[in-house]
């Protein structure tokens, strides 16, 4: 197994906690934005840290540039994604957003001179099966599309699309020699912004108690962890294979369900896991 494959499942385990604490988070009635805002301040602070430890971050031309354009993607998707979901039933909301590796398996071969070739078209199809297989079981009675409205509809495939380029500019960024440090704390800076903005448009404003910091705090170490393991599969190696296993976290999260949480373990679940797996082990040997 290759480092970047090694990296990729870092990212991929991360995320899989991280959706873990989000999905107990939104249980009670908390504020996402001042939770965004939380965990952009945590991501923050850890990269300014590494990099004054390292000697400081270099913001050149292509740092800045870079972590601009993929700290305002990801940011828009994660926001268009919230509110989706209000017409969009969860299963479907979840299926379309996690395709989002599909940009990049498209754009791989034609902007960053990465070879398609028929393992790794195997390896996306078992990733996408997986997909597939996961948001069936989540809604037996109304299979994996459910009902849902047009606008909401539209605005989770946008924020699928979003977070497929965001990754696909990770890529060219580490093509042009960005600072980890520096690209990385532009991103979260997006998110320290654009938390107070969502709860200025979307909620009552800022409500921080104990619990939302505690949850802020954790989630943004597991960001952290996310986004730097990203950043380096897709350096060591290809985005046509990083991405598509970093995205596979909702197995993570499925099997931490059925264990703490006590889920079902449903046919959907297993046969699941094991198309990603099987993506795993095509794209990283």
């Amino acid at each position: 197994m290759g480092l970047s494959a090694v990296f990729a499942l870092g990212s991929m385990f991360c995320a899989g906690l991280n959706d873990l604490v989000f999905k107990r988070y939104v249980t009670r009635e908390r504020s996402k934005g001042a939770y965004i805002a939380l965990i952009g301040a945590i991501w923050a602070l850890f990269f300014y840290a590494t990099g004054s430890i390292s000697g400081g971050m270099r913001f050149d031309h292509d740092s800045v540039f870079y972590g601009l354009i993929s700290g305002a993607i990801l940011i828009i998707a994660n926001i268009l994604l919230l509110e989706g979901f209000h017409g969009v039933d969860a299963s479907v909301g979840s299926t379309i957003y996690r395709l989002n590796f599909v940009v990049v398996v498209f754009l791989a071969p034609f902007f960053l001179a990465e070879q398609l070739t028929l393992r790794k078209l195997g390896g996306v199809a078992f990733a996408i099966a997986s997909v597939f297989l996961m948001s069936w079981s989540g809604d037996s009675r109304s299979g994996p599309w459910g009902r849902t409205v047009p606008l909401f509809f539209l605005l989770v495939i946008m924020a699928g699309i979003l977070r497929g380029l965001m990754g696909f500019f990770y890529k060219v960024g580490t093509m042009h020699g960005v600072d980890v440090n520096a690209f990385l704390f532009i991103n979260a800076l997006f998110w320290v912004v654009g938390g107070p903005i969502y709860s200025l448009i979307f909620e009552e404003g800022l409500r921080i108690n104990r619990s939302v910091i505690t949850y802020g705090i954790i989630s943004g170490l597991l960001v952290v962890g996310i986004a730097s393991f990203l950043f380096l599969s897709v350096k060591a190696g290809e985005a046509i294979i990083a991405v598509p296993i970093a995205q596979l976290s909702f197995t993570v999260t499925a099997v931490l369900s059925v264990w703490l949480l006590k889920e079902a373990v449903t046919r959907q679940k297993v046969l699941g896991i094991f198309c990603a797996v099987m993506t795993v082990l095509i794209l990283s040997l």
